[in-house]
Order: structure tokens, then sequence, then C-alpha cells
């Protein structure tokens, strides 16, 4: 078979959007959030993902970027945080995604809390593993 056949990112494309984005994934082990707090951050099939666990113990999850310029509010990788703040204007949010302010918050106007806060992805833990979903909509 031609080298093609492994690499051409044509036959891949249909497959990430029939099975990737409307099933559930698993995104790791709950082991790998230990604690509230923790959190991990990585791309799925294209999506930037951060996955939280919260002062309460819950797991959720999020789109990985500011709801402000879309700025990734952590880099790959995984850590532990009271809120996420963005490189790029300082626009904070809570572990459960709530917009919480801003830095010199007088120079935006007025902001809605509610549309501005993290665009929350489906998630799950069951068996020790935590599953989600990288849109809002394909979740079953």
């Amino acid at each position: 078979m031609p080298a093609a056949a492994f690499t051409d990112p044509k036959p891949y494309e249909p497959e990430i959007e029939q099975v990737f984005r409307r099933s559930p994934l698993p995104l790791c082990f709950s082991v790998k959030l230990p604690a509230p707090q923790s959190w991990r951050a990585m791309t799925v099939a294209g999506v930037p993902v951060l996955i939280v666990r919260g002062d309460d113990g819950v797991v959720r999850s999020f789109v990985n970027a500011c709801r402000h310029r879309g700025a990734q509010l952590c880099k790959p990788g995984h850590g532990t945080a009271r809120r996420f703040v963005c490189p790029y204007h300082a626009w904070q949010y809570g572990l459960d995604g709530q917009w919480q302010g801003i830095y010199d918050e007088n120079t935006f106007g007025e902001i809605d809390k509610k549309t501005h806060s993290l665009v929350p992805l489906p998630v799950a833990e069951k068996a020790g593993i935590v599953w989600g979903a990288r849109a809002p909509s394909t979740w079953p």
C-alpha cells in the first residue's frame, strides 16, 4: 500500500466526525485528578479541553478558551489552581467555570457574567475513568 493510505488526513476526517464528535471518550483516569483544585488540559480531536475537580470534588469539563479573546487558559498538562486566569486580559474563572472578574474591570464596560463563563462540556466520572465529549451537543 502507498504511504498516503496511512498519512492522508482526508480518510481520517469522517472518522473524527462520526466517532470522536458523537461518542463519549475516555479523557483520563480519575486518579489523574486526585484532589479538589486538580486540573488537566489536553486537545481532544482538535478541541482544547480543560478538566477540573472542583472544591466540591465534582469533575467538570470546559472548552479551554477564554470567552473574551479565545486565549488558551492552561497549556496542555496538569496542575492545581484555585481559579483560571486568561494570559491575555486577566479574565478570571472559578473551578466551576463561572466568570469571576477582570483586572481593571471598568475598562471593559458592562459584562454579563452568565454569557461570559467558560463553555461547559459534558463529562461523567464512572468506574475510575473520566468520560467526556468534545462538544456540548454530543452527549447521549
